[in-house]
């Protein structure tokens, strides 16, 4: 865990961490753009999660929507590792009934560590 840690602290999203939070706070609509595997699927909700946890307390919750189930899960799976826990206790993911279509979105939701 505190390798992935590490590393997650060294990826470009680590640097704009608070204009991040500043803008999603200040800001209705935010978009985040940089390269691929700068941390904007992974790192930007935890960011949000850990300022709204400072805030909100318990009813702190982040959702990550992702185009398909396989995507989402691997940014579950990813972000509950990182935080030292795993799927379907304080992470999870929840996929629609059905078919994948090309609308289908999946969330990921990042919950406090106390619900």
């Amino acid at each position: 865990m505190a390798a992935l840690q590490q590393a997650a602290s060294r990826l470009p999203a680590a640097a704009y961490r608070e204009r991040i939070v500043q803008a999603v706070a200040t800001n209705p609509v935010v978009i985040v753009c940089g390269e691929t595997g700068c941390g904007k699927t992974t790192q930007v909700p935890q960011f949000l999660l850990d300022a709204a946890l400072a805030t909100l307390g318990p009813a702190a919750s982040v959702l990550v929507t992702q185009p398909r189930r396989l995507a989402a899960t691997a940014v579950a799976e990813h972000v509950a590792r990182e935080r030292g826990d795993r799927i379907g206790r304080r992470r999870g993911q929840r996929t629609p009934r059905g078919s994948e279509g090309p609308l289908t979105r999946v969330a990921a939701r990042l919950v406090p560590p106390w619900n």
